[in-house]
């Protein structure tokens, strides 16, 4: 059987979450000389546990932040994965932006 793309575990005070992709279905062969070859499937697999209550759902409609934070990233790795995925600046870039606006205008009040 097709293990699942997410599975989700209430626990008291948090969630466990099992993530896999691509996930593909292949043939073993035999351990032993005359033995029968398994089907089995093989994927890659981040587990982790967050402290709160998330739903299948909301894994399923942010999969790569949830995976980026199973592999041991930050939410702010995350954060900038999705934007970069979604066409949009980083938490850096949009900080760069930031800081240039606060220059030009102080060098508009310096220089008036």
């Amino acid at each position: 059987m097709q293990p699942p793309k997410i599975e989700v575990f209430p626990i008291h005070g948090g969630t466990d979450i099992i993530l896999r992709k691509n996930i593909k279905k292949t043939t073993k062969e035999p351990m032993e000389e005359g033995g029968d070859s398994t089907i089995v499937y093989e994927c890659d697999e981040v587990q982790l546990r967050h402290k709160g209550t998330v739903t299948k759902t909301e894994v399923n409609n942010n999969f790569e932040y949830w995976w980026t934070i199973g592999e041991g990233g930050t939410e702010e790795d995350a954060a900038d994965k999705e934007a970069e995925a979604a066409g949009e600046p980083t938490i850096i870039e949009r900080l760069e932006a930031v800081e240039s606006a606060i220059i030009e205008l102080a060098e508009v009040i310096v220089n008036g």
